[in-house]
């Protein structure tokens, strides 16, 4: 079968793929073959289980067990261990394993004497997870699990148990009131409720539990520009704006379906068929901001210029506003007209510092206006911000151009020169301040700029003398 007609298990084999390269190319170093490899995973991929198609929201089996492939030459080939472990014990393990010293206080156990000798697992080895999204993301209750080779204890709203020799699929609740049990099997599950539950509350006093149970916030970094970037990323979620509800994610699965399809359906451009499930996630999630930054962008893909000011309007209003939510609330104002435009993307320069958009809206609307001056301001701000951002490289050498052909090329000049000082290797600003100088009259130094253009990027330099009057005259003098 070709990959396109199942691209899951085309990620696995271009996955594996990529892992064989690495191998490949570890093994040809010399002591290559001595090397420890460790192959695991930090998640599995629902895929329906539970309703689930995705993973975050729940903490069942199949998003939680994971592959654990070790290979050394003083190990065994072609064994498969059975019995529960857990992430946690893959570093104590490693480093055993390596003959290196142990990790203080740590809660994983090493394996290393199990791998190298078949030996019994772990005794009393339970295994702890827990699925924060749900809290994060939707306001509803986080879930908190610990299972070992006899099943799988649940806490949430409506606690779960599931006995995994029996029922590997996890499908049959017995702790549910409506379910079938006789004597033996109500006793067997009181005794594994008992101690797993033993094991999970030992866990969380361990400091394994959400900090937001707390009262705290998730992560520890304060920079609002890293953030967004492991959000985009997937590895933050941003607090979820409603009030803790305590629901059960087992109750709003559907929902999560719907904005999984409806994310699915923003990216195929199908705007119009994604506004309404986005609203029937709202109406049961009102706290999903996901949810509500989809729904932001089918506004504004479509048109709908006064729903999408009054939705990007609340979103900016959150205490922890996202980048791109500020960003559109700019651009809606700018549209229609307002003079109010610039306060929320002044706002989202100050939350994230490194990005360089929020002061090339600025730019864009201050010459709008035919207010150059802090056009000029905003644009080198924007460089600050990053040097390497293209719309902001962009915005600088259009605004020199601009500039110039107004009448101003000392302006432009002066604009190229501080580009400079930001980013001294930067060939578009030598260009600039080629062009800038020629068009002063000062050929010398122009010539010198057009010069450390052409070893920075000599395509971009035949370009852009292609284009330019100014630097066809410089060339070509």
């Amino acid at each position: 079968r070709s990959r396109a007609e199942d691209p899951y298990d085309g990620e696995i084999a271009f996955v594996d793929e990529q892992v064989g390269r690495l191998l490949d190319a570890v093994r040809r170093r010399p002591g290559g073959d001595g090397v420890l490899v460790a192959v695991t995973a930090d998640h599995g991929e629902a895929l329906g289980e539970h309703g689930e198609s995705s993973h975050g929201f729940f903490a069942y089996d199949a998003t939680l067990h994971v592959p654990l492939l070790l290979h050394h030459p003083s190990l065994a080939s072609g064994r498969r261990l059975s019995g529960t472990v857990s992430l946690v014990d893959v570093a104590p393990t490693l480093l055993e394993l390596a003959g290196v010293d142990a990790l203080p206080d740590v809660d994983g156990r090493s394996l290393a004497a199990r791998v190298r000798d078949d030996g019994p697992p772990p005794a009393g080895h339970a295994a702890y997870a827990e699925a924060i999204e749900p809290r994060l993301a939707y306001g509803l209750a986080p879930l908190h699990t610990t299972a070992d080779d006899r099943g799988r204890y649940v806490l949430a709203p409506r606690p779960e148990l599931y006995l995994l020799p029996d029922d590997p699929a996890e499908s049959r609740n017995v702790l549910d009131p409506d379910a079938p049990a006789d004597d033996a099997t109500s006793e067997r599950a009181r005794t594994l409720v008992r101690e797993l539950a033993s094991a999970l509350e030992g866990a969380l006093a361990r400091g394994q539990r959400d900090v937001l149970l707390a009262g705290g916030t998730p992560g520890a970094s304060e920079d609002p520009a890293l953030l967004d970037d492991l959000a985009a990323l997937g590895y933050v979620t941003a607090p979820s704006t409603a009030p803790f509800t305590g629901g059960d994610p087992k109750d709003h699965v559907d929902e999560i379906e719907q904005l999984h399809l409806a994310r699915e359906l923003v990216a195929s451009g199908q705007l119009a068929r994604a506004g309404p499930l986005l609203a029937a996630v709202l109406e049961e999630l009102p706290g999903a901001r996901d949810a509500s930054s989809l729904l932001l962008q089918v506004h504004v893909g479509l048109g709908a210029a006064e729903p999408a000011t009054a939705l990007a309007e609340q979103l900016a209003a959150l205490p922890d506003p996202r980048l791109e939510d500020l960003l559109t609330l700019g651009r809606m104002r700018r549209a229609l007209g307002r003079a109010d435009w610039a306060p929320p993307l002044e706002r989202a320069a100050a939350r994230f510092p490194h990005e360089a958009r929020p002061w090339v809206e600025i730019a864009e609307g201050r010459f709008e206006q035919g207010d150059l001056v802090r056009c000029r301001a905003a644009a080198v701000r924007a460089l600050r911000a990053d040097r390497h951002d293209p719309t902001a490289r962009e915005l600088a050498a259009n605004l020199a151009r601009a500039l110039r052909r107004d009448g101003d090329p000392g302006a432009a000049l002066g604009l190229a020169e501080e580009w400079l000082v930001i980013a001294p290797d930067e060939a578009a600003a030598h260009l600039e301040t080629a062009a800038a100088l020629h068009a002063l009259g000062v050929d010398g130094p122009a010539r010198e700029a057009l010069r450390k253009a052409r070893v920075a990027d000599p395509g971009l330099v035949r370009e852009r003398v292609a284009l330019d009057e100014d630097l066809a005259e410089l060339a070509g003098g």
